[in-house]
């Protein structure tokens, strides 16, 4: 999951979060983030391996699933 490091990263970094409570279980809402803010970390993570969620695919309700779905953007994107 390379992009789970750099959702780590992101959200103790630039969204204030402890990173002891970075789990891949761990969801956004229950992580401190409102809707804004998780666009916002979506939009970083698109920046970051130039991708492109769907408006589905922004539906996630975990980290894990967040960094899996980006992952597989990555891959097909063939990075």
């Amino acid at each position: 999951m390379k992009s789970y490091n750099f959702l780590v990263k992101l959200l103790v970094e630039e969204f204030g979060v402890n990173a002891g409570e970075l789990v891949p279980d761990a969801s956004p809402a229950g992580l401190g983030l409102d809707s804004l803010s998780t666009m916002e970390m979506v939009r970083e993570l698109e920046d970051e391996f130039g991708i492109k969620f769907s408006a589905a695919q922004v539906n996630f309700s975990t980290l894990g699933e967040a960094a899996a779905l980006a992952d597989e953007l990555i891959e097909a994107k063939g990075l």
